[in-house]
């Protein structure tokens, strides 16, 4: 170490006592302790800006034959600059230490900067010690002077030094299969807090999309280095054209030549007024021996004008006429003179890269369809949307309007405009090479079905955050689509989600899951207050429907996100049906409940069709059965589509305890039914009730109905015409069971056996 040259550190020698600055008091206190191995304190510094140095010698673990030329005493700086709350910076002082990886650029004929971590001082000074320090140090040293600091599972290192200054480009850029043609970008620059340059690049239809006019242009010039290079050492930080041309002769590249070859092609328009940006692409591999691992984006930005780097690479323009120079002496010093500024680049955000971020599989190019652009919807939509999820029609009749804003996922700024338009201008801004959604402004219960059907009927999923049985039931039952639909909406305090979903071979229906649904509520104890509504909702207009629900934002925003989850969930795999309700508790913790879902039989007669739950077919064959010999009842719950003469049985109440069960007759009793009828309309907010009667035959007596069913029939017929509704009676017997709708000379019959 005795013939070694050592950079000098700026400032003036101080004592150790006038240090000030934390951190390098704690450096000082161990380097200069006789007990703490491997560091000897040599002095302490401190420049005009109050910066404070410790300089001192540390002796790393070293080989008898370092791969690397580590000494066995190495002499180390460490810089803490006040303006940055201390923060270290580490440097090796011997004029000849070596080049290696994890080395910060720094200028020629300077100490050499050594990287010791990937995090930001920032993010560490909150357990940062002198020890940790002094020991990622030594730890740097000995590991170099093995070449064993770079980790065999480490991403490559870089071909340059990086810059804080960024270039953003279009993707086409990281399609490494495909040359890339020489052409204009629009570019935005933007000035950030630290003053770091930031370029946008904008081809010139996307730039012209999003009224782009700024006087600043670029023109990129791309080269495709052929042969791969080893990951390495940094050598150097090209400052101009020329050092850049000089290393990449290293590669065989020309770049003097190429450049003058691309510009004397180029007409002289297109050179006028724009700036040159050179873009290298470079294959990159681990070792000689070994296979091409990564490809890495390098790019450097010069702020003179295209036209003049021409002039300067010796073509000469006359009118028409192009003449081009050799690479003389002229041309080189030219190139001196034109510097450059590596910019760090970056992609523009595709679909495929956010899926990516995201850590799931990209379903980008899958078709789909949103019905219902409103607080759920928008949220759910753009949560799956910037995780690189599908193509999307988005289709709505509302406009969005103020109040909106309080839960949409769109600003204000958005007001008065066609929710469809406005969500999609939304997502092109997410997406800004290319368009995966579309808006149609049009009401689902109004267009006609024709129209429907052909905005439909390419759409892989068809996703209904509607809100409205109305529109769910038109897209499940008046469309006829064949591809599955799933439908999400919110309980009316926002506190509960609800998912309902058809499976790829739609076995079971979206209505038929509604009922399902409607059925849970009263069945499971947790879901009784699930519609229940405790605060009126709030008038934002004047039109008596223009009233809006009480919601809490941080209530649907946790629900989109399950909601999102679930889209991604059923793009990869959707082999059965789903009812699922996820309930929002008061510590926001949230709790999953799934419900078993029935599937139903269809039956019909000459005026309606009746959707039969399966569970309900089985219990009524229970209950027949367990009270054979006698006959036995009791009434059917359900509802009705009168829209299109649907009924939907969903469930049955048994015989009351004051019945009347003979072998040969049964008067069902009324002991409770009422009271159960009525809690079960009030938990589902009326849309279950009582629908019917049913009693049992005996084995062996038909399903034909006797004098007194007729009379029964009749009873029913009566009874349900105050309300409008046909009346219903189902006999079950051994094996079968009939339903007589709306007429008792003619049954649609459902097994129930098997």
């Amino acid at each position: 170490m005795k013939d070694d040259e050592f950079y000098e550190m700026e400032g003036e020698t101080i004592s150790p006592s006038d240090l000030t600055l934390k951190e390098s008091k704690s450096i000082h206190r161990l380097v200069a302790d006789e007990e703490y191995p491997y560091f000897h304190l040599i002095e302490c510094r401190k420049d005009e800006k109050d910066n404070e140095y410790v300089l001192f010698d540390v002796e790393p673990s070293i080989a008898q034959k370092p791969v690397i030329d580590i000494r066995k005493s190495e002499r180390i700086c460490i810089k803490f600059i006040r303006s940055k709350d201390g923060f270290p910076e580490t440097y090796a002082l011997r004029k000849n230490f070596p080049e290696a990886l994890h080395i910060n650029h720094s200028p020629k004929y300077t100490p050499k900067n050594l990287c010791l971590s990937i995090t930001p001082f920032e993010e560490e000074k909150y357990n940062w010690t002198a020890a940790k320090q002094l020991q990622r140090l030594h730890r740097w040293l000995s590991l170099t002077s093995k070449n064993e600091l770079h980790l065999h599972d480490q991403p490559l290192e870089n071909v340059f030094f990086g810059s804080p200054d960024k270039v953003i480009l279009p993707s086409i850029f990281y399609d490494f299969e495909k040359p890339i043609d020489d052409f204009a970008l629009e570019f935005v620059p933007i000035v950030d807090q630290n003053k770091n340059v930031v370029i946008v690049g904008l081809n010139e239809e996307v730039a012209k999309s999003y009224s782009i006019n700024s006087d600043n242009k670029i023109k990129t010039i791309t080269i495709d280095i052929k042969i791969p290079i080893v990951h390495g050492i940094i050598y150097l930080q090209p400052n101009n054209l020329f050092d850049l041309h000089n290393h990449l002769q290293n590669f065989d590249l020309n770049l003097l030549s190429i450049l003058q070859s691309r510009l004397f092609l180029a007409n002289e328009k297109d050179l006028n007024g724009y700036k040159l940006l050179l873009v290298f692409r470079i294959p990159k591999k681990r070792t000689v021996d070994g296979e091409v691992e990564a490809f890495e984006i390098v790019s450097f930005f010069s702020l003179r004008d295209l036209i003049d780097i021409s002039g300067g690479l010796g073509i000469y323009r006359d009118g028409p006429r192009h003449l081009r120079s050799s690479i003389n002496h002229t041309v080189t010093g030219n190139a001196k003179i034109i510097n450059l500024a590596i910019l760090n680049p970056s992609s523009i955000l595709t679909t495929k890269a956010a899926a990516l971020y995201n850590n799931i599989n990209s379903s980008n190019e899958i078709k789909l369809s949103a019905v219902g652009l409103g607080t759920l919807g928008s949220q759910i939509i753009i949560n799956t949307v910037r995780a690189g999820q599908g193509c999307w029609k988005l289709i709505d009749k509302d406009t969005f309007l103020p109040h909106n804003a309080a839960r949409h996922i769109l600003p204000a700024t958005y007001m008065g405009l066609p929710k469809s338009v406005a969500l999609d201008s939304y997502i092109k801004r997410i997406f800004i090479e290319k368009s995966i959604s579309t808006p149609h402004e049009i009401d689902i219960l109004q267009s006609d079905i024709q129209t429907l059907s052909e905005i439909l009927s390419d759409s892989e999923y068809i996703f209904d955050f509607a809100a409205s049985v109305a529109v769910s039931r038109r897209l499940v039952l008046d469309l006829k689509q064949e591809k599955p639909i799933i439908s999400f909406f919110l309980n009316p305090k926002g506190d509960d989600l609800v998912l309902l979903a058809e499976s790829n071979d739609k076995l079971i229906g979206l209505d038929c899951l509604e009922m399902e649904y409607y059925k849970s509520l009263y069945s499971i104890n947790r879901l009784r207050d699930h519609l229940k509504t405790e605060e009126e909702g709030i008038r934002y207009a004047q039109n008596c429907r223009d009233i809006s629900s009480r919601i809490p934002q941080y209530a649907v925003a946790l629900h989109s996100g399950i909601g999102s989850k679930k889209i991604i969930d059923i793009l990869s795999k959707n082999e059965s049906s789903e009812v699922s309700i996820w309930q929002l508790k008061d510590d926001l913790s949230v709790e999953k409940i799934e419900v078993k879902s029935s599937y139903y039989l269809i039956g019909n007669n000459e005026s309606w069709t009746v959707k039969v739950s399966e569970v309900l077919l089985k219990k009524l064959d229970e209950r027949r059965a367990e009270k054979l010999q006698n006959e036995t009842g009791g009434v059917l719950i359900g509802t009705l589509d009168h829209e299109r003469s649907i009924v939907y049985a969903v469930d049955l109440i048994a015989s009351p305890t004051d019945s009347d069960e003979y072998p040969t007759s049964y008067i069902r009793g009324i002991d409770g039914l009422k009271v159960r009828v009525d809690e079960i309309q009030k938990i589902t907010n009326n849309n279950l009730q009582y629908i019917g009667e049913w009693h049992s035959h005996p084995d062996g007596a038909g399903l034909t109905p006797s004098s007194d069913d007729k009379k029964l029939f009749a009873w029913i017929e009566g009874y349900m015409k105050l309300e409008s509704y046909p009346p219903i009676m189902v006999i079950v017997g051994e094996m079968k069971s009939n339903w007589y709708v709306s007429q008792v000379d003619s049954a649609i019959e459902f097994d129930i056996g098997g």
